[in-house]
């Protein structure tokens, strides 16, 4: 009867709690998930050096990881360092919510790391969690608090604000509660208050997707180089939701006008030749990126670049120029590019 009672008492709260896992088990495929991210700029330089910052981010997907939107910002190139060490320089765009301050990147990893599942119902206030990231370079560090409050906090509809303790470094990183579930993304803290860390809500993650085509992260970050310009940034956020919708036609026309505006404008012109390289006109595309080359001033940029120009000298059969072009990235250490002409 006793053994009867107790297994009785225990069903009944393991329903209660929502059978929360032991502790030690959720942080172990937590720090499995987490990666830390360091950015860089033009020349190639850590943005740590200049303080302008690195972070965190997890798998939710094979491949997929997202971090918070102000990590990857103005990132001219990035390296994602999974658990096992490996690190990953061949960074998508797969979707982003500026407002929200989310992104979704994909990187071409053989890994098979432990994939994080987004919960699907709003914590309350006084629920236990967990944040596994990158405080100041210190990966995988865990911490612990509650959900202090949820509140609106503008621009954000809707926050969660939480008492674990978090430092630069660590935006981005999974806010789990007790069954290893993501409730929320660290996105930013209140310096003038004690402990005022905040994250955005799981119902919010759970909206990103892949939209549309894939671009690099450099090739991102050139848009929103591009969008900073106030006289033709109508243009470019018009000629970015068509580019998304796969409407090239009307891209070209809206990059093709934010070029003029900026004749010199390197990611309006690299947005040009791409619109044409989808619509097949492979000639305008080469004399296209062979303009954003002479004005490109960095080896990471001409790159990026470069294998763009490959790829089409493979399609239209100049095979010694694309393998020249395939030659002189394997010679710089660009792997992954490398590997993206070996399809051809």
């Amino acid at each position: 009867m006793k053994v009867t009672s107790y297994h009785c008492l225990f069903f009944v709260a393991c329903i209660l709690s929502g059978c929360s896992r032991d502790v030690r088990s959720v942080i172990q495929e937590a720090q499995g998930a987490v990666v830390s991210i360091a950015t860089y700029d033009s020349a190639g330089y850590s943005r740590v050096e200049r303080s302008v910052g690195t972070g965190t981010g997890f798998f939710v997907g094979h491949n997929m990881v997202v971090t918070c939107w102000h990590v990857m910002e103005w990132a001219e190139r990035a390296s994602i360092k999974v658990q096992s060490g490996a690190e990953y320089t061949m960074v998508e765009v797969l979707d982003e919510d500026s407002v929200n301050d989310l992104i979704l990147l994909g990187i071409r990893t053989d890994d098979v790391p432990p994939v994080l599942s987004i919960e699907g119902e709003e914590p309350e206030e006084g629920d236990k969690i967990m944040v596994v990231g990158n405080p100041f370079g210190l990966e995988r560090s865990v911490s612990e608090g509650i959900v202090a409050a949820i509140r609106g906090l503008p621009p954000y509809d809707r926050i969660i604000q939480i008492t674990a303790p978090v430092s630069p470094g660590s935006s981005g990183s999974p806010v789990l509660n007790m069954r290893g579930k993501v409730v929320g993304v660290v996105s930013m803290s209140l310096k003038t208050g004690q402990n005022l860390n905040f994250a955005i809500p799981s119902s919010t993650l759970a909206q990103l997707d892949i939209q549309g085509t894939p671009v690099s992260l450099h090739q991102w970050t050139l848009r929103h180089q591009v969008a900073t310009n106030k006289e033709s940034r109508p243009y470019w956020e018009e000629g970015d939701r068509l580019y998304k919708a796969g409407n090239f036609e009307g891209a070209l026309s809206m990059f093709e006008e934010c070029s003029r505006l900026g004749p010199r404008d390197v990611g309006s012109l690299h947005f040009v030749a791409r619109c044409q390289e989808q619509l097949g006109s492979l000639s305008d595309a080469i004399i296209g990126y062979q303009k954003v080359l002479a004005l490109e001033t960095s080896t990471s940029d001409s790159a990026s670049t470069l294998a763009s120009l490959g790829r089409i000298y493979f399609m239209i059969g100049r095979r010694s120029d694309g393998l020249s072009i395939r030659r002189w990235l394997a010679a710089k250490g660009y792997a992954g590019l490398v590997y993206e002409l070996s399809k051809f």
